[in-house]
């Protein structure tokens, strides 16, 4: 009884106690640009975008809907971990995913990548860059319920501008070509504070 007691008051003061919010802070130390570039000077074009986003360049085509951008993960101290983008290929029935972790916690995610490289994955380049690449093939879903087509998900970890950028491609087994055309355009790019 005292235990149920006790859990109820810390409850009762975890939420009446003040909520700090980070909504409308800057954190200066993540500059990451977030812009649409045309690359084509034709405003008739409208098939492809390009994106820069986490120290990425890419080009997203008008079948790709953005499912949520830039949702931040951060720890108790109100600093943020990691960012994160997701689109959907709506054409194709593929995932795409950006996680871009900052700084130390970015470049220590890409070392632990590194040092086991040796239980799956390999190295490849990205726009001249070294990147690691791992790919599992997807039979079931979170439920344990077999997925029919299994799909393929194809993880890249880049060091790019002070931190790691992760992207996640989900898409059907029996077929990986708009992977792979995804990857040989991909650029990398700077970010300017």
């Amino acid at each position: 009884m005292r235990y149920l007691i006790l859990l109820l008051a810390i409850t009762l003061w975890a939420c009446n106690s003040p909520k700090k919010t980070i909504s409308g802070e800057k954190n200066e130390k993540i500059s990451q640009p977030v812009q649409k570039i045309d690359n084509t000077g034709n405003k008739n074009n409208t098939k492809n975008s390009i994106i820069q986003k986490y120290g990425l360049i890419f080009s997203k085509p008008k079948s790709w809907k953005t499912q949520f951008e830039d949702i931040s993960s951060v720890n108790l101290k109100g600093e943020i971990m990691a960012l994160e983008t997701a689109y959907k290929d709506t054409m194709h029935n593929a995932d795409i995913h950006l996680v871009f972790h900052p700084e130390k916690k970015g470049i220590a995610l890409y070392n632990y990548q590194m040092k086991n490289l040796k239980k799956g994955g390999k190295l490849i380049k990205i726009d001249g860059k070294q990147a690691i690449e791992k790919t599992e093939i997807l039979r079931y879903n979170g439920k344990g319920i077999p997925l029919n087509p299994p799909l393929i998900r194809h993880k890249i970890n880049l060091l790019v501008n002070n931190g790691e950028v992760e992207i996640i491609f989900t898409e059907s087994e029996k077929d990986d070509t708009i992977y792979q055309e995804f990857i040989s355009k991909l650029k990398t790019s700077t970010c300017n504070k």
